[in-house]
């Protein structure tokens, strides 16, 4: 596996706080969850992941719910970041020049603030209202937690 690979995902990793039990594990009159843990990494196959290779990822796999997300945005080229906020609207969604620059993270009290999020939000008036993930997740009276400046856009 690729350096760039095992950083990712030791990165991805430092985020996780906690994880759902397998689909079943609960009773069906149990509240819904409250936590979700999106890893994203980008080039990850499914092949790269196992026992000895990936112990962590591969034992979350095998005891949450998983899935492959192959992003497509609005443009013809999707890169990373458009991914994020494609994720964090629920549909198509563009980065705009975010793709070839980072966004700017300022901390703000216990939280932190993406200071393009008014910006991404008028790039995408037309196309999904980015901030969906992030509002459900507060109506449901969670929180969210983003590593990395990707992460952080999708939780904007």
């Amino acid at each position: 596996m690729p350096k760039r690979v095992a950083a990712a995902l030791a990165l991805a990793f430092a985020a996780l706080i906690c994880h759902s039990p397998a689909a079943g594990a609960t009773p069906a009159h149990a509240s819904p969850a409250r936590h979700v843990v999106l890893i994203g990494v980008p080039g990850l196959r499914w092949s790269d992941v196992g026992p000895s290779s990936t112990p962590t990822l591969w034992r979350i796999a095998g005891t949450a719910a998983t899935g492959l997300l192959s992003v497509r945005a609005v443009g013809t080229l999707t890169c990373p970041a458009d991914g994020w906020i494609t994720v964090s609207a629920g549909a198509r969604s563009a980065a705009g020049p975010y793709c070839h620059r980072p966004v700017h993270i300022t901390r703000s009290g216990a939280g932190a603030v993406v200071g393009e999020a008014a910006k991404i939000r008028q790039i995408n008036a037309g196309f999904g209202p980015v901030g969906l993930l992030a509002d459900a997740v507060h109506r449901a009276g969670g929180c969210v937690n983003a590593v990395g400046s990707g992460a952080a856009l999708a939780a904007a």
